[in-house]
């Protein structure tokens, strides 16, 4: 019988304990995960002397420990469309869509979902007319919590049984010997050192990947480790005043179909991307008040015994939403909720936004590059005006009150790029199946690699181009 052969995933967050269980039958496998307390992991991970600037992601968007962010994340997910990997309103990628869309329909299967999660992916959303062909109406589906929680989903769970894990362990470099990459770490104040691996793929997010990078090559790549860096771009463009509630739920509250929950988005089309020069973007619906707070309100009225002819007029609210919501398969949604457009548009990689692990005689530490530019900004009013433009009154039951004229953009915790896929090593970090150029055995997975970040949550493309690598790794 042949021996399997050995690798080791760096980080057991969202794309590595997927990338495990994809592999777990295949080759000899560990996992290395820091599981650095929460208080303690921005010091460990990012040094004590980290600048990380405006980017609010760097510092709440990410955590340590098995299932990483699979634990904080909504599970939202939304297969790119081709034009996305074309190069339409930023980089193009170096492979075809087709090498990547078969993937997503495997990422579903070996999450355990419903075939109902493709139906609605696959199904045409695309309303010819909707604005006049400059958007079109596409249904992004969410995950039930022990789904999205990669530690607790059940498909994944029966493969990671075969995976050794070693906690605890904060990885701090790679170093090739003559008999494979060495994983070299720290593990309770301790230097420790694992046997040689055949392969080793670094899957520690788009922070922790950069610093092992950065330590791999000592800064012989300093011009492309780091670089690119991106995120999704997010303001509140108008609040809308609701004439009626039935016809604006029925648009615009998230919505179950066949068991799976379901929200709609105004996506651009390449045709407006092209003709206005904007960043490829969506708008989706926001309301100040949240499923807890309704909960809150029925709880107050049972633990008080208090009648329904007692119950303030927000109480009477919460109920008929929950009424509605029965009846239409829908999230409730009273009426005392103040609904907004919001709109994320994709950011592009600039000069100006990067990623750096710095030594220097204070020691090592993050350095993050990241603003948001004035194109950021006009995507999103451009966008947004379009949305407003092309939903009437009489169509959803709303209409604008107040078009915010100040906008106050944030980053959406979707950190991309520092590790950019390409053809060449001259021009990239990594090649099209994530293998780093010139380092046989070396792998990136995760968003890391994105040359461009697309529309959506980057997650699930993410997934899927972790799963088209484990093709690569097994061969």
């Amino acid at each position: 019988m042949t021996a399997k052969k050995s690798v080791a995933i760096i980080g057991g967050g969202t794309v590595g304990l997927y990338l495990a269980a994809t592999l777990a039958n295949d080759v000899r496998l560990t996992v290395f995960e820091a599981s650095v307390p929460a208080s303690a992991a921005p010091d460990a991970l990012l040094g004590t002397r980290r600048e990380l600037g405006q980017h609010d992601g760097s510092r709440t968007g990410w955590r340590s420990g098995l299932g990483g962010t699979s634990r904080i994340w909504g599970g939202q997910l939304l297969p790119w469309e081709d034009w996305e990997f074309q190069g339409v309103g930023g980089p193009a990628w170096p492979i075809e869509s087709s090498e990547i869309s078969p993937h997503y329909d495997r990422v579903r299967t070996k999450l355990g979902l419903s075939s109902t999660h493709a139906a609605i992916h696959e199904r045409d959303w695309r309303t010819a007319e909707f604005a006049g062909g400059d958007l079109s109406i596409r249904r992004s589906t969410w995950m039930s919590p022990n789904e999205r929680d990669f530690t607790k989903n059940s498909a994944l769970k029966r493969h990671l049984g075969k995976v050794r894990v070693e906690t605890d362990f904060l990885v701090t470099r790679i170093e090739r010997t003559p008999v494979g990459l060495v994983v070299v770490g720290d593990r309770r104040g301790e230097e420790v050192r694992s046997e040689a691996f055949v392969d080793v793929v670094l899957t520690a997010g788009v922070l922790g990947n950069v610093r092992l990078l950065d330590r791999y090559f000592r800064g012989d790549k300093a011009n492309l480790v780091g670089a690119g860096f991106m995120d999704h771009v997010s303001a509140r463009v108008a609040r809308l005043r609701v004439s009626d509630w039935s016809r604006f739920r029925e648009h615009a509250a998230q919505r179950k179909i066949q068991g799976v929950r379901t929200s709609v988005k105004y996506v651009t089309t390449p045709e407006f991307v092209r003709r206005e020069g904007v960043h490829p973007g969506y708008g989706h619906w926001e309301f100040d008040v949240s499923q807890s707070a309704l909960a809150e309100t029925l709880r107050t009225r049972v633990l008080t015994r208090r009648s329904l002819s007692e119950l303030p007029r927000e109480g009477l609210s919460a109920l008929r939403a929950l009424k509605s919501a029965t009846a239409g398969a829908h999230r409730p949604l009273p009426d005392f909720a103040t609904p907004y457009l919001r709109v994320d548009v994709e950011q592009l990689p600039s000069r100006e936004r990067s990623l750096r692990w710095h030594a220097d005689s204070g020691g090592e530490a993050m350095q993050i590059r990241w603003e948001i530019s004035d194109d950021d900004v006009r995507s999103i009013r451009l966008i947004g005006d379009r949305v407003l433009s092309a939903l009437t009154d009489d169509d959803i039951g709303a209409s604008p009150d107040c078009r915010i004229e100040t906008l106050s953009p944030i980053d959406t915790k979707h950190m991309m790029g520092g590790a950019l896929m390409g053809l060449t090593a001259a021009e990239s970090v990594v090649d099209t199946w994530g293998a780093v150029h010139g380092s046989s055995g070396l792998w990136v997975g995760g968003a890391s690699v994105f040359p461009s970040g697309g529309v959506a949550n980057p997650t699930f493309t993410a997934l899927a181009l972790a799963d088209r690598m484990a093709d690569a790794i097994k061969s």
